[in-house]
């Protein structure tokens, strides 16, 4: 298990892992997790749980790009990164997140 934080407008990319599932545990600041395949966004408080499934693209970013922290837990197996276009092949990407792999994290 890690803690992690994200300062105003930073963000964990679109990425996926093949091997493990993330559960993340929001502990300051809220978060957003937003899941390609099926889409979904979830609004995560301090206090609260959410599980992105081994093979789902993710990523990761505070509410409003403001700051969180939070706790990951990831499952047994390698915990590889593989960034947006290693995973979920052939899948309909939205354009705005095809689009967002080549915008810089805001400082």
């Amino acid at each position: 298990m890690e803690i992690l934080r994200l300062t105003a407008g930073q963000e964990a990319p679109w990425h996926c892992h093949s091997e493990v599932t993330d559960t993340f545990w929001g502990m300051g600041g809220r978060m957003v997790i937003e899941t390609h395949a099926p889409t979904a966004v979830v609004d995560l408080a301090p206090g609260q749980m959410h599980a992105v499934p081994l093979k789902r693209a993710h990523r990761v970013t505070g509410k409003d790009r403001g700051r969180c922290r939070f706790a990951i837990l990831q499952g047994v197996g390698a915990s590889n990164f593989m960034p947006l276009g290693a995973c979920c092949a052939g899948a309909a990407w939205p354009s705005s997140v095809r689009e967002a792999r080549s915008l810089p994290a805001q400082a």
